[in-house]
Order: structure tokens, then sequence, then C-alpha cells
């Protein structure tokens, strides 16, 4: 199965292909089916023309991490297979998409994957963030949901942009887990310098309000500024 989706570009037989691996129970999901997913995800032909299914195949790798919204137990290694095949489709999209594309992708509250938009770029960064939302809330440390984003991900603006959400949706979760919280600061103090003083793509579920009054890496500069001002008294 894994080499025929590989092969093909045909949108209807990739539509079935989704159909088969969406009717897989959870329970009966391996590694393999997780390759034929990204394999089909990957195709450009079936994302422009089945944005829908598209996001709900993406979704199901989600609901493959996390069976039952819990993490996989100790040994079971399908949760980090599954997390690597959502980055790794996005950045293949990423690598297509032309700066104009992904510019358009600044705030992803609107997006909800129950109707989501034509533009399967914007679906899959959801995707992405709402993985690394669940897994914060789950324990999963810091470290490793960056270290999937750090070795897919292209370098660059949307990968910088995409960490900054990350971090800054994290935070409350991250300050608790102390296994989390050093690096939790170190990296929003390098993210921080990198994305400068423009807001980066935010993120909220689908039909919150706007109470946001600041961009998301206000929480890390304040951090970061507090933590600059503890070692300069403690000097």
């Amino acid at each position: 199965m894994q080499q025929f989706a590989q092969a093909q570009h045909d949108r209807h037989v990739l539509l079935r292909i989704n159909y088969w691996a969406r009717e897989v129970p959870v329970s009966e999901r391996t590694g393999q089916w997780v390759r034929v997913v990204e394999d089909v995800l990957r195709q450009s032909s079936f994302g422009a023309h089945e944005s829908w299914e598209a996001a709900q195949l993406a979704r199901s790798l989600v609901q493959t991490a996390h069976p039952d919204g819990q993490l996989r137990p100790a040994g079971d290694r399908l949760g980090v297979i599954s997390r690597s095949a959502v980055a790794a489709v996005l950045a293949a999209c990423l690598a297509e998409a032309d700066e104009w594309e992904i510019s358009l992708v600044n705030d992803l509250r609107e997006i909800s994957l129950a109707n989501p938009p034509r533009n399967v770029l914007s679906s899959l960064m959801r995707v992405v963030l709402d993985l690394a939302r669940q897994d914060a809330g789950l324990g999963v440390p810091l470290s490793e949901r960056l270290r999937v984003l750090d070795n897919k991900l292209p370098a660059g603006p949307a990968a910088d942009r995409l960490r900054a959400v990350l971090l800054a949706k994290s935070y409350d979760a991250d300050r608790a887990n102390p296994v989390s919280s050093g690096t939790w600061r170190k990296h929003a103090c390098e993210g921080g310098s990198r994305i400068g003083p423009v807001a980066p793509m935010r993120l909220a579920a689908p039909g919150a309000q706007r109470t946001e009054r600041h961009p998301p890496c206000a929480a890390w500069r304040v951090t970061c500024s507090r933590s600059e001002q503890q070692r300069s008294r403690e000097a």
C-alpha cells in the first residue's frame, strides 16, 4: 500500500486511500499506516483538490499520537512517528509554497478543521500546533516537541513563527513543568530575537473571543527581561 500511495498522483485514487486510512481503527494503526498517510498528504494534487479530506487525514495523525486523548504507553513509538509525519508533511508543503502564500497564514484562530480553508497549508499549520499544544498538556517535554520541528521544517520566517506560537501557547504548561521551564526560557529568548516586533501567527480555539491584546511573543519578552534582571542582581 505504501509503494502504491507513493506512486499515485491521481487524486481520485488518493481519495480512496484516504477513506481506507481513516476507517482503520486507532488501535490497529501501525508505523506503516502512518507512512501511507504521510505519502498521501505529500501529494500536492490531493491537498489542492481535496482540502477538506486532507485536513481530516492530517487530524487522524493527531488522533493516532493521542489515542483517547492520552499519550501512548512507554515503548510505543507510534506517537513519535506520527509527530514526525505531521511535521514532514508541513515541511513539504512549505517547500512548495511561495512567500506570498505563507504570508497569508497570519492568524490561525479562525481555522477549524471541521470546516477547513481551501488552503491546505493553513490546516497543516493548525494540525502541527494543535498536536504540540496537546503534547504540552500531557507533559511531553518541550525539547521533544521542538526537536521534531527543528529536524523537519526548513529554516526561515515560517518555522520561526510556528515555534513562536508553540512557545506562547505552552507557556503555562511548561512553566509548571520543571523539565521544560528552563528550556522554554532559553528557546523563547532566542526565538524572540528572530521574529522581531511583528506579531506571529496567533492561535486560539475556533470561535474564541479575541481578548489577546499583545502578540504571543510578549510572554517570553517579559520572562527574558526578568531573567536578565535576576542575573544582574545575582552578579
